[in-house]
């Protein structure tokens, strides 16, 4: 058997009844989901083989690093963020409310971020864990989206000439809606900047909620993903009323 594997192993089984390092309020049950997701990638990067990583150096980070849970809001030089890591103090402390709302590809991409902040690894814009975890990034070139109302269409895409700390998401829809004056049409481009850290929950669950405008007036698009690859449903709100849609992404 492989000699990272075996070691690997026997990191999971002393963890197992040992325990991880954690600490905090009441939040010990909490931190342990944290440090068991840890574990799953570990397993997960192993088993894509990666040339460029330091395996070992991520299993001695979750073997050393405390980890603790805390209800109060993070903040990191007045900026909000749903986890903290403290390479120098080798402590990681996460947020339970960000946690309880994120799916289980949301938690490894975080898990995964915040170990390599301990580890010393730039990963400001989530490119090394999206691409350790093999996560798409988001970039949806094109959504077709049905309801009864009508039809419409969106394109999706990252723009990156703006200063080093941010990206845009820039959104084009174009919503037909049937009506007692007919087909109505509304369409527009909205370019919605967001800093490169937040870009990571965009690329874990891909939903997408843009206020946008038109010559008719605003309009609201909101759509998350349905459970199926490549489908997502929502609503568009248009001059006080909603017409909910599903969508096919293609990409």
């Amino acid at each position: 058997m492989n000699v990272f594997l075996v070691s690997v192993l026997i990191l999971m089984s002393s963890l197992a009844h040992a325990g991880p390092r954690v600490i905090g309020n009441g939040g010990d049950s909490v931190s342990l989901e944290f440090v068991k997701v840890a574990q799953e990638v570990l397993y997960k990067i192993y088993y894509s083989n990666p040339q460029d990583f330091d395996l070992k150096g991520y299993e001695a980070a979750i073997q050393s690093t405390k980890i603790e849970s805390t209800d109060r809001q993070l903040l990191l030089e007045g900026v909000p963020k749903d986890a903290i890591n403290y390479p120098s103090e080798k402590r990681i402390i996460f947020n339970r409310k960000a946690w309880a709302q994120m799916n289980l590809e949301l938690r490894s991409l975080m898990v995964l971020h915040e170990y390599l902040g301990i580890m010393g690894v730039n990963d400001s814009t989530y490119a090394v864990s999206s691409r350790l975890l093999h996560i798409r990034s988001f970039g949806i070139s094109n959504i077709l989206c049905k309801t009864d109302s009508g039809y419409g269409w969106g394109e999706i895409f990252i723009k990156h000439n703006l200063p080093e700390d941010q990206q845009a998401l820039v959104a084009s829809f174009s919503i037909h809606l049937k009506s007692s004056q007919g087909v109505v049409q509304y369409a527009d481009q909205n370019q919605v900047v967001v800093k490169k850290d937040d870009l990571g929950r965009l690329i874990a669950n891909r939903a997408m909620s843009l206020n946008l405008t038109s010559e008719r007036g605003p309009f609201l698009v909101s759509l998350t993903p349905n459970g199926f690859e490549n489908q997502m449903h929502g609503f568009f709100f248009v001059s006080g009323q909603t017409f909910p849609v599903s969508c096919v992404i293609r990409e």
